[in-house]
């Protein structure tokens, strides 16, 4: 079974992408694919940079890496217009991080970057878990709104309490992935009996967590093949429209 890690995030040393200590930790996890995003350099100023440095690890991996896109959604007209553009040019989806990008998830301002996503088939990954401004119910609202979009409940919204309301939140929208790195096992095992293993889907976290943290905690689950099958790949090859 080939395993896809649907959120990594390498980290920017001496002006580079440091993707070969990333690889490193997707072989010693036994992961075949990930899907990045920029680090926290280049979420508020210079998107444009950060998404180029994407762009660039993934054609020179193709095999082992897709990207994201990250825009912050106070560019208004303008980010909407490069998120386009970077989706044209094969990033897969947006990034959104509402504490470093300095927004509230419920804002209207988000919704250029959303109707793009909406137009484009793009999912959006967005860190939850900070009260205030990135909160699961908030996250909900927003899917109800965008019912065409797939949203990732990034981290199991870990920060807030291992995510008492993640899965009270997903119930009100069925276009609501959850990723469950971060969270402690029995939290993780909450969403999946709740959910279904058909809505988690695998992420690492890297750097914030390790590959091998991540997949051990999913494997300790007790899922069945089908399940495993379903966390582990299918439901990433789906959203990310992956050919494995």
């Amino acid at each position: 079974m080939m395993l896809i890690d649907s959120c990594a995030r390498p980290r920017y040393v001496d002006g580079l992408l440091d993707t070969a200590a990333l690889l490193r930790e997707m072989d010693g996890a036994g992961i075949q694919r990930a899907v990045i995003a920029a680090p926290d350099e280049f979420l508020c100023l210079h998107n444009d940079e950060g998404n180029q440095l994407i762009l660039d690890s993934v054609r020179h991996h193709p095999d082992r890496l897709s990207g994201m896109a990250s825009v912050n959604p106070w560019h208004g007209s303008d980010g909407a217009a490069a998120l386009a553009g970077w989706l044209d040019k094969g990033l897969l989806g947006l990034y959104l991080n509402p504490v470093r990008q300095g927004f509230l998830l419920t804002e209207s301002l988000l919704d250029p970057l959303l109707e793009v996503c909406a137009a484009r088939g793009a999912p959006v990954y967005s860190s939850i878990g900070t009260p205030v401004v990135a909160m699961p119910f908030q996250l909900a609202e927003v899917a109800r709104r965008f019912p065409s979009v797939t949203f990732v409940l990034g981290n199991a919204s870990w920060t807030d309490f291992c995510g008492y309301d993640v899965v009270p939140a997903c119930r009100q929208s069925a276009n609501i992935l959850v990723d469950p790195s971060c969270a402690i096992g029995p939290s993780i095992a909450t969403f999946v009996e709740a959910l279904g293993p058909g809505r988690i889907l695998f992420c690492s976290s890297y750097p914030r967590s390790r590959p091998e943290i991540e997949v051990s905690k999913i494997r300790g689950l007790g899922l069945d093949a089908q399940g495993l099958q379903a966390v582990f790949h299918d439901n990433a090859a789906a959203l990310w429209r992956l050919s494995t």
